[in-house]
């Protein structure tokens, strides 16, 4: 692309048609945002970073080695002005000199988002981990190592507050069912038989009245337990 710009800069002067400058200005001013006159030093610093020979710049792209081709790709990415970059198993096609080079190339490097499978390489280069869980999204300071360790930790004690959990739900429910006697202990206390006595009736009531509401509290807080 910038070579192609600057081969139409210098045409343009070449042919020193006036009708022409407006167009040697609107590609002078996108030459300069794509820093064209730093680029070079620019790529070269990236290459020499990446440990790449400058020779590869005039080879034939797909000459190269699988290897060769990653890194340039990253290379690129990393030219881009106000880009966050996302980089998506950057080790295939890496052998492990290639890894470590890579590393220590990113390592150097700040705002991009990493996706892998190789665990030692993540701790090598991450320095927070974006964990998609599934029922939330988390963010954590650390390499990979660490928000491992830290989730295990979670999984454990979610494991152990689930036994809790199950252990209270079975005894709120054997509760439950000694509650609902109580109920209908109180129910009969309340048959017509028992209605010429007032004090009989009125003392049954209120005993329905609180086993009813025992009842409907043990069965909240039961309900409660089984959505946690």
């Amino acid at each position: 692309m910038l070579k192609t710009m600057e081969d139409r800069m210098e045409e343009i002067l070449a042919s020193k048609v006036e009708a022409e400058l407006e167009e040697y200005q609107k590609l002078l001013a996108e030459y300069l945002e794509l820093d064209g006159y730093e680029i070079e030093s620019r790529i070269k610093k990236e290459f020499y970073l990446m440990k790449l020979p400058e020779s590869l710049l005039y080879q034939d792209y797909e000459s190269l080695s699988g290897g060769e081709k990653t890194k340039l790709q990253i290379v690129a990415l990393f030219l881009r002005k106000n880009a966050f970059i996302l980089l998506d198993e950057p080790t295939n096609h890496l052998d492990l000199e290639g890894k470590q080079v890579l590393s220590e190339y990113l390592q150097n490097k700040s705002g991009f988002l990493i996706v892998s499978h190789d665990r030692k390489f993540l701790d090598e280069v991450i320095d927070h981990v974006l964990s998609i869980n599934k029922s939330n999204i988390t963010l954590e300071k650390g390499n990979y190592s660490t928000w491992k360790r830290n989730q295990e930790m979670m999984e454990e004690y979610e494991f152990r507050t689930r036994a809790r959990l199950e252990r209270e739900v079975e005894t709120l429910e054997n509760v439950s069912v000694r509650s609902r006697s109580w109920a209908a202990v109180a129910e009969k206390e309340m048959n017509p038989f028992a209605t010429h006595n007032r004090g009989n009736g009125t003392r049954a009531a209120k005993f329905m009245r609180q086993a009813k509401a025992a009842e409907q509290n043990i069965q909240n807080n039961l309900n409660e337990k089984k959505d946690l």
